[in-house]
């Protein structure tokens, strides 16, 4: 995998708000993500970065959701190019 270009792209359930230090989850996302970073540095690929989705579960509209896939789509996975 040394190299090879990865990425991540992150449906989260809750709100963007409470993935601060100081918020109810209590660690930023770039904080939960450490693992996945780790592991992509251990392989020595090329990390680019997360695309993500915040309110899944139960807050994001059907509009948002469009959105989203088309930023995802056409300017994200690009960016793996």
């Amino acid at each position: 995998m040394a190299g090879k270009k990865l990425a991540l792209a992150v449906s989260i359930g809750d709100k963007k708000y409470n993935y601060k230090e100081d918020a109810p989850i209590g660690y930023s996302l770039d904080t939960l993500l450490t693992p996945f970073r780790a592991t992509i540095n251990h392989i020595r690929a090329d990390y680019r970065g997360a695309h993500t989705i915040y309110g899944s579960s139960f807050e994001v509209t059907d509009e948002e959701i469009v959105e989203n896939a088309y930023v995802y789509a056409n300017k994200f996975i690009k960016t793996l190019n």
